[in-house]
């Protein structure tokens, strides 16, 4: 299964990254000033999915349960601490009771999912368990990347792809969003960077 992919190489990933470049001048030329997001956003994208993929091929070639155990863990921490960070009102143990609140119920259901539903055997844990909890989680691993590890392809191949899907994700939306707003711009806006009140209310009108 896993030889039927087109395995990417590095070069591959930075023309896909050059595409989130293109974004950045065109944002330094329209003075949006979004280059420092962007450039932040792709050095995040490629130091984590990285070191992802770099930790789920050890740990795969290992091969020893309680290795994917301990990382299986860790994916719980993140996952407490990123919904604590999205709380704007906080309580004293709050962490702690996220942290074992998610611990608790997405265990149990992945539990289910990988010994009841598709009866992995011990050895596989770390292909198919990794996987699985990382798609009840929700937040670390994405579902082509899952999909491809669950194949069988290569952890830092499966790494890759999802960066290069994440850069073009940015690509278009960034070039869209800039390109709707200026010609939204164009159209409400004079020479003279006058504002027109008159166009957006006939356009509220005919809508």
């Amino acid at each position: 299964m896993s030889a039927e992919y087109i395995a990417l190489s590095y070069g591959q990933l930075a023309l896909a990254a050059s595409l989130v470049v293109v974004c950045g001048a065109v944002s330094l030329a329209l003075r949006l000033r979004l280059e420092g997001r962007l450039a932040l956003g792709v050095l995040r994208t490629i130091v984590q999915l990285l070191l992802l993929g770099l930790v789920l091929r050890w740990v795969f070639a290992a091969g020893q349960w309680h290795h994917a155990v301990a990382l299986m863990i860790v994916m719980t921490i993140v996952a407490g601490v990123a919904a604590v960070r999205r709380v704007e009102r906080r309580y004293a143990g709050l962490l702690l009771d996220s942290i074992l609140a998610i611990w608790v119920s997405t265990w149990c259901v992945a539990a289910v999912g990988i010994f009841g539903v598709v009866q992995v055997p011990v050895d596989r844990l770390a292909q198919y368990g990794i996987p699985l909890l990382g798609m009840v989680l929700h937040n670390t691993l994405t579902g082509m990347m899952t999909g491809q590890l669950l194949a069988g392809v290569d952890p830092l191949q499966a790494a890759m792809y999802q960066m290069v899907i994440m850069f073009l994700i940015a690509t278009g939306a960034s070039l869209g969003a800039m390109a709707v707003g200026l010609m939204g711009y164009r159209r409400l806006f004079t020479a003279d960077h006058q504002f027109l009140p008159a166009r957006l209310t006939q356009r509220n009108r005919s809508m």
